[in-house]
């Protein structure tokens, strides 16, 4: 029986080499051609998911706002990394939840930023002005306390600064009345300093007022929701309190930055009207002596 076992085994492992052997080639490289091409599938389908992967991480990055990098092929100033909240950005956000009272706002610190500037140039070339006339304002003197007024006349009329025009001024009246026509030159020209503080101070006072006003607005849109919807949604009742402190910080912000530049125009202001009327006293004396030196 073991034998007969034995000898079916070992034929039926011949009848299996031989079968083995005896298969055709086509047929072997039929298999070896479907195994790879299985296996390329594979990869292709991981490669397909890896990418669909990278490419919903970068969707969430830009959702999320978190620092995402450009490659350097796409970017030709090289790496460059966004920054997850932007100051230009983050004042974009606050503009738009402080409400309608932000425009007039924004308005008045437009109106501020530009007198600011213009005030400033004006102040400035006034400046450089008496600097280089500095000399020729003292010649002037020296002519009128010699009597000679025909010279001074010359001197003042060549120099562009704000002194010498009010002593040309005073020079053309100084036989009629000379201290009043240095004095009527002198608050001319302290009104051209003065032009634009009226408007600084103005926004000084009414941009706080705006904020107190956004202020109102805002609480009263928050009280009003409480009424009709209750406390379900306090998302709501949120954003009115914060449109209330937006517009109170904006409205201080605006002052308080409008508030510099006019209190350094007005000290200018207020130290040029002091030289102008040292200058007019120096101008009614030297003018007395003139006249007792030619007679």
């Amino acid at each position: 029986m073991a034998a007969a076992i034995g000898i079916q085994i070992g034929i039926g492992t011949e009848i299996d080499e031989k079968a083995r052997n005896s298969t055709p080639i086509p047929i072997a490289i039929s298999i070896s051609t479907v195994r790879m091409c299985s296996k390329l599938e594979m990869l292709r389908v991981n490669r397909i998911w890896l990418d669909n992967v990278s490419r919903n991480s970068d969707s969430i990055n830009l959702l999320t706002h978190t620092p995402t990098q450009i490659p350097p092929a796409m970017n030709p100033l090289g790496a460059i990394t966004f920054a997850s909240d932007s100051l230009f950005g983050t004042a974009i956000s606050f503009f738009q939840r402080g409400g309608m009272v932000m425009w007039p706002l924004l308005l008045c610190s437009l109106i501020a930023v530009a007198m600011a500037i213009d005030r400033l140039l004006h102040f400035w070339h006034e400046r450089m002005a008496e600097a280089l006339t500095a000399k020729t304002v003292g010649r002037v003197l020296d002519a009128l306390v010699e009597g000679r007024f025909t010279e001074a006349e010359t001197l003042v009329a060549q120099a562009p600064s704000a002194s010498c025009r009010i002593l040309a001024e005073g020079l053309r009246q100084r036989d009629v009345a000379l201290q009043d026509s240095l004095t009527a030159a002198a608050e001319r020209e302290i009104g051209n300093l003065r032009h634009g503080l009226s408007i600084l101070d103005t926004i000084i006072t009414l941009a706080p007022l705006l904020g107190i006003l956004g202020t109102v607005t805002g609480i009263i849109r928050s009280f009003n929701l409480l009424s009709t919807g209750g406390i379900q949604d306090p998302t709501a009742v949120t954003g009115g309190i914060a449109e209330a402190l937006i517009t109170t910080a904006a409205g201080l912000i605006v002052s308080i930055c409008t508030l510099i530049p006019f209190n350094y125009c007005g000290s200018f202001v207020r130290r040029r009207t002091r030289a102008f009327e040292q200058l007019i006293h120096r101008v009614v004396i030297a003018c007395e002596r003139g006249k007792a030196h030619g007679a």
